[in-house]
């Protein structure tokens, strides 16, 4: 029935036929002389003097005493005295423990707590030599510690050296199985369970859902959903939502929602369960179910609330509204997770005047709010209201994380704000946010683009295993600053370091290439993005390669790149062409970028001013002036292009065609000579000279 590598052969292979070393207690957990206490009959009792004060009880050989003694035992978090509470506990029978096992369910949960395997080993040996070995409840619960502690093998072997199994011993270690990873493992216990005859409970089936789901396998759901239907287990609400669940993260919806609406008991976790398969689906279905599970008399949780924002799209943002009033209706309206999901879509669907209002009568704000604001106006091309944000919330005493951290070095990079960028650097700094690998790519993906190269690359080999965005962000760092060849060796290191490049890796490299005229890497790259690494080409990387042939005077070569696209050229594409071709003068290639962008955006003016351009580099002013007088008629006019520096903590703006700066003579003049020096020059950059 189940095919492929397993730890396991049916039932189970040989790692349950381990038996564990038993080594003397004395040599293994030597016991002080001072923890001694001796039952001297079966109604006496001894004050426990082996922990503190605040800890001192009296240890009974009732079951009701001594379960509460064992509480209060486990829960001083004192190793040594878990001693002197299994002393009475072995002097119980076998028989009473399996009749009243929650004895020692305290003493398994803090042993999970602790993490010490040793303990557990010791304490498992202990039992095995005083007897206690036959006990079928204290073997389920050593399974469950050994499971939850990581140790397998170790609950395996106990598994299968069990001398009686009941339903809880299968089912727990069915689940064992599927909480390591093993899960075709667990199909195969359970099917071995169902050979001896055992009954099924909902906690096992359950399980075996879950190992179906990890699987991925759809025929094997639709086994083990007629497994249920013989044995009746299907009218259970608690396996009935697994069931949903499992079709839907297995991507069935249609089986999902057959089951939905067969179901006899429907509850808010199956509404929530089958919203949320809708929501990956990106079928506009969530809202519909949520008045419709409202009507039922089912009301939404915060679970329930969230599946179904995530339903929504911006097609449907009125919605949003709609979902926010019946959250409000319902009680919700205070609620902190629900207000943040609410908030988050009104930010993404660019309603920034009803998310500054939700925001303002929240009545409580945590840091997921804070960030949700500050990332949300950087998207909604607000990087300055972004900072005052960051100030505002470190004002009211939340200091934000990572992820608010990211977001205002975002919104540093928006701005081109170096200053900035280093101010939020010290702060992540004095809160050892620096760990964060996402934190430190941020970082240098901002100093990089503010123009601190050498910063960028400082925090880039501080880095002890660099993962593939702290690759991109440096990568990109050095393209965009026109060191194509410190791209090109970045790469090569990034390669030997065995780390996969994506699409943004190849969009970067062959940015640098281009801006550095390195003609022949740039071939190099995009042969092997394809060959080695099987990523398509997006119009990103054509655009990158078009422009790069266009500065090398290939232009023809460039037409018959993109002529030999597997799929119609974007508007990037034949615009960077249309560009190479205003430079070298060439109208005949311009003429056919130009038409085919006029068919792609036929109101951007852009295109028509590029066409006068080349016009006017050929010589060929009347088709220029032509080109000029029809986008005139047309009513179109280009936006002005923005620059910007900071320089001593003030930004300075630029606009084409505006001479409004107080010192516009003085900048041009000294660009005139800048441009002068650099032709002569060059600029000429290493990492070498970072390093140091």
């Amino acid at each position: 029935m189940w095919t492929g590598s397993s730890r396991l052969s049916p039932p189970l292979r040989s790692s349950f036929q381990r038996q564990p070393v038993l080594l003397p207690i004395s040599l293994m957990f030597p016991r002080p002389r001072k923890l001694t206490i001796r039952i001297l009959s079966r109604k006496a009792s001894i004050p426990c003097t082996n922990f503190s004060t605040n800890h001192r009880t009296f240890i009974s050989n009732s079951c009701e005493t001594h379960h509460h003694n064992l509480e209060i035992v486990v829960k001083s978090g004192d190793a040594w005295s878990l001693w002197d509470t299994i002393d009475p506990l072995i002097a119980r029978s076998t028989r009473e423990i399996d009749d009243n096992p929650q004895i020692i369910i305290p003493l398994a949960r803090r042993l999970v707590d602790l993490g010490s395997v040793g303990t557990v080993k010791c304490i498992h040996a202990h039992l095995v030599v005083s007897g206690m070995g036959a006990s079928i409840a204290l073997h389920n619960h050593l399974i469950v510690v050994y499971s939850k502690l990581g140790r397998f093998d170790d609950g395996c072997n106990v598994f299968e050296k069990m001398p009686k199994r009941n339903v809880v011993s299968w089912t727990v270690m069915v689940s064992a199985c599927v909480k390591n990873g093993f899960h075709r493992d667990a199909l195969r216990v359970y099917s071995s369970m169902r050979r001896h005859g055992m009954g099924l409970d909902s906690f096992a089936l359950s399980s075996v859902l879950r190992a179906c789901v990890a699987i991925g396998s759809i025929s094997l759901c639709h086994q083990i959903h007629g497994e249920l239907v013989k044995t009746g287990n299907e009218s259970c609400a608690f396996v009935g939502n697994v069931v949903v669940d499992m079709y839907v993260k297995c991507g069935s919806l249609d089986d999902a929602e057959k089951f939905f609406h067969e179901m006899a008991v429907r509850n808010v976790v199956s509404w929530t369960a089958i919203i949320g398969g809708y929501a990956r689906s990106s079928t506009c279905m969530g809202f519909k179910l949520c008045v419709e599970m409202i009507r039922e008399g089912t009301l939404p949780d915060q679970s329930a609330f969230a599946s179904v924002l995530a339903s929504l799209s911006m097609d449907n943002f009125n919605q949003v509204m709609q979902v926010h009033a019946i959250a409000v209706k319902l009680g919700f309206g205070s609620d902190i997770v629900v207000g943040c999901a609410i908030l988050d879509l009104y930010l993404k669907f660019y309603l920034l005047k009803d998310a500054y209002k939700l925001f303002e009568e929240m009545p409580e704000r945590n840091v997921v709010s804070w960030t949700a604001m500050i990332v949300g106006n950087i998207h909604n091309g607000h990087p300055v209201r972004a900072l005052e944000l960051f100030a505002r919330m470190r004002l009211s005493g939340i200091k934000g994380d990572g992820f608010t951290a990211s977001g205002v070095l975002r919104a540093c990079v928006n701005m081109t704000s170096l200053e900035m960028a280093k101010q939020v650097h010290g702060d992540v700094l004095k809160r050892r946010l620096e760990m964060d690998v996402s934190v430190n790519n941020a970082l240098i993906d901002a100093y990089g683009k503010c123009g601190d190269i050498m910063n960028a690359y400082k925090l880039f080999t501080e880095v002890e295993k660099p993962d593939l965005a702290s690759w991109n962000s440096i990568i990109s760092a050095f393209s965009m600053h026109g060191h194509g060849k410190e791209s090109v060796r970045l790469f090569g290191e990034m390669q030997k370091q065995g780390v996969k490049p994506d699409t943004i890796t190849f969009v970067a490299i062959l940015s640098g290439c281009s801006h550095g005229g390195l003609v022949e890497d740039a071939r190099n790259c995009f042969e092997i993005m394809t060959k080695e690494y099987g990523i398509e080409p997006r119009d990103e990387h054509y655009s990158c390669m078009v422009d790069l042939l266009g500065r090398a005077g290939l232009l023809d070569q460039a037409l018959e790149l993109i002529e030999d696209m597997p799929r119609k050229p974007g508007d990037s594409v034949w615009g960077a062409l249309l560009g190479a071709c205003k430079e070298l003068g060439n109208t005949k290639i311009a003429e056919r970028a130009a038409l085919e962008l006029t068919q792609l955006m036929p109101e951007e003016p852009l295109t028509y001013i590029s066409l006068a351009n080349t016009y006017a580099s050929a010589g060929r002013w009347e088709s220029a002036a032509r080109v000029r007088k029809l986008m005139m008629g047309m009513g179109m006019k280009k936006d002005p292009g923005c620059s910007w520096i900071e320089m001593d903590s003030k930004v300075h703006v630029f606009i084409v065609g505006e001479k409004s700066h107080p010192h516009g003579a003085e900048i041009n003049d000294l660009l005139g000579v800048m441009s002068i020096h650099m032709r002569g020059v060059g600029d000429q950059c290493t990492t070498e000279q970072f390093a140091g």
